[in-house]
């Protein structure tokens, strides 16, 4: 039950950080005025095709994809955006394996859409004296295209290339416990006005087989012990 309980739990655990990363994407696609089915669907499939290539797992990406959102980049950018962001946390990553992550590359790229990228420092892209100069003089949009350019011929594609297969395997299993987290939600709910009520009802339940455990536990001792007194008595005609 011990066993059990921890997988139960962890399943839950791993399918909430999923609920929540997608309400809070679809919180920002609609206060950007573009919450759609269609939308959103784009963005999760697209976190979970670059889960099977990188080390990110596709709740790390949503979470991300909704912090480039809530910058007020709108769908078509954040898709484009989504692959080199996750270049840029790989490309700070060091010998001991420190790294920023997703989350920290978003707030890094829509600085750096902005026109701002001294940050980029942290991931080891130091600006030309030409690239500063062109964000400088450049107007909002074209800061934009600079930003993504620079980017893509500094990190471009690195995400992919330092991907480990161990990891990949790790977050694919995460997927599988989050669906058994969300399966039981679902089950145990059915019935139930409430998680609570359901709760209150399974504490009735495991009483009751625990009780039923008890007295069928109690009633072997009362066998062996009448078994041992039939041997004892009958020993020497049985032998």
């Amino acid at each position: 039950f011990q066993k059990l309980g921890g997988m139960v739990v962890s399943g839950i655990k791993e399918y909430e950080a999923s609920r929540q990363g997608i309400v809070r994407l679809n919180s920002a696609l609609e206060k950007n005025g573009e919450l759609t089915k269609a939308n959103t669907d784009r963005l999760l499939k697209l976190a979970e095709a670059r889960q099977k290539v990188t080390n990110y797992s596709d709740d790390e990406t949503v979470s991300a994809q909704a912090l480039l959102a809530v910058n007020k980049l709108n769908v078509n950018q954040i898709e484009k955006l989504t692959p080199l962001l996750q270049d840029l946390a790989a490309a700070s990553s060091k010998a001991g394996g420190a790294e920023i992550s997703l989350e920290q590359a978003a707030r890094l790229m829509s600085n750096a859409m902005n026109g701002e990228m001294t940050g980029l420092a942290r991931a080891g892209i130091v600006l030309t004296a030409n690239e500063e100069k062109l964000l400088k003089t450049a107007n909002a949009s074209d800061k934009a295209s600079i930003a993504i350019k620079i980017l893509t011929e500094r990190v471009g594609g690195l995400a992919e290339k330092t991907a480990s297969p161990l990891t990949i395997l790790q977050n694919g299993m995460n997927d599988i416990q989050e669906e058994f987290g969300k399966g039981f939600l679902e089950g145990f709910g059915k019935g139930f006005k409430s998680i609570g009520d359901g709760m209150k009802d399974a504490k009735m339940i495991a009483y009751d087989l625990g009780k039923a455990l008890g007295t069928i536990g109690e009633n072997l001792v009362k066998i062996a012990k009448t078994l041992g007194d039939i041997v004892k008595t009958f020993g020497g005609d049985l032998a």
